[in-house]
Formats: structure tokens, C-alpha cells, sequence
């Protein structure tokens, strides 16, 4: 496999990924939302948080991401 053709492909990726959060205003919206919250989760300690809890919460985010970009692509 061509190393040229695959970061094309990664440029490519993060065009679409970039397109998505200048375009789609839910994408905007979920973006922002994660910065607070994680600003807030580890800038101000509000609550107590395990590392498995942190885990399963960027798991959730990402999901939350792709599922918005299946939505822009579909």
C-alpha cells in the first residue's frame, strides 16, 4: 500500500470531519456542548469521577460525533 495514497485518504477524513463542524449546526452544537462539559468536569471538580466513568463518557461522546457525521453523510 502507497504511504502518498493513505494520508490522501486521512486528508480527505479530516476535510469531511472540518466540513461537518463549519456546516451542520447540530454538529456545532454537540461540539460545544462536550467542551463545557469537560472544561467544567476537569477545570471546577464539581463531582468525583473514575477513570472507567471518564472511559464510558468518551465513549458516549463519540458516539454522539459519529452518529452526526453518519447523519451528514446520509
Amino acid at each position: 500500500m502507497n504511504i502518498e495514497k493513505l494520508i490522501k485518504s486521512f486528508g480527505y477524513a479530516f476535510q469531511g470531519i472540518f466540513t461537518a463542524i463549519t456546516k451542520e449546526r447540530n454538529m456545532r452544537i454537540h461540539i460545544v456542548c462536550m467542551i463545557y462539559m469537560f472544561f467544567f468536569l476537569f477545570a471546577f471538580d464539581f463531582f468525583e469521577i473514575t477513570r472507567t466513568q471518564l472511559a464510558i463518557l468518551f465513549l458516549a461522546c463519540g458516539q454522539v460525533i459519529a452518529a452526526e457525521l453518519i447523519n451528514t453523510a446520509i
